[in-house]
């Protein structure tokens, strides 16, 4: 949803100042708006999120029931992002706040962020900027839900929302990418093999990582073979995988290489 059309059907507003303009959706003051026309389990889900104001925090939530009137009055989870305290938190809600998970990250407010939340099982991860801040393990996870946003004390701007389930209709990798020995200078080429759910149009994604926890997307790698041009020293140790993906019946899935 990239708001341009201003149609809020399906959204549920539980206190606090919701909007569109400027084709996109701006919230503010203490409350949080629900998308109820849907419910995900398995899914990723990513927004271009501006903080407008250096007070307090706010962010998407997920895994949503039993919304009602109050900032706290609903069960889920909650990625907040805490421009005063430089850092990205994960609190989880029972009808209460519980901080679960702390991120560092430099963040600036009147700044422009893609957030993107995978939501798979009891666990949740986080990237910001295409970099993963780390993931969240729940020992008593809630598996399904709504999706919306949430504001305390704060003035946010979204705009860009997607919500891609996760799923049996996922491309099926049936060739992961192997390792490779170079030497300082010389180039390697890396390849992943997949096919699509009933024949599906796949999509390509290459990430690097220098310690397989946080990830990053390489820009521009985007077919089924990357290749890495004068590798230096720094990159000794680097890892790679790619991120499959196929459409089908409007709803985007994703599969990860190894």
């Amino acid at each position: 949803n990239d708001f341009e059309s201003g149609d809020l059907a399906g959204w549920q507003n539980y206190e606090g100042s919701w909007n569109v303009s400027d084709g996109a959706y701006h919230g503010s003051g203490n409350g949080k708006s629900i998308l109820e026309s849907m419910s995900f389990s398995d899914f990723i889900y990513e927004v271009d999120i501006c903080v407008n104001e250096a007070t307090n925090w706010g962010g998407p939530v997920l895994r949503v029931t039993e919304p009602g009137a109050g900032l706290e009055s609903y069960m889920g989870y909650c990625v907040n992002l805490n421009v005063q305290e430089n850092a990205v938190w994960l609190s989880r809600h029972t009808n209460n706040w519980q901080h679960v998970a702390n991120w560092p990250y430099d963040l600036e407010f009147n700044q422009t962020y893609h957030l993107r939340i995978v939501a798979e099982g009891p666990v949740i991860t986080v990237y910001l900027d295409g970099e993963e801040l780390g993931s969240y393990t729940d020992p008593d996870p809630y598996l399904e839900g709504y999706v919306g946003f949430r504001s305390y004390g704060t003035s946010l701007t979204m705009d860009n929302m997607s919500v891609r389930a996760l799923g049996d209709k996922a491309p099926t990798i049936t060739q992961e990418p192997s390792s490779a020995e170079i030497l300082t200078g010389e180039s390697a080429e890396f390849s992943v093999s997949a096919e699509g759910y009933e024949g599906a149009r796949l999509t390509y994604q290459w990430q690097t990582s220098s310690n397989r926890v946080r990830w990053t997307d390489i820009s521009g790698a985007e077919s089924a073979v990357y290749r890495l041009e004068n590798a230096d020293l720094e990159q000794n140790g680097t890892y790679f995988r790619c991120i499959v993906s196929n459409e089908v019946d409007g709803t985007l899935y994703t599969a990860v290489s190894a």
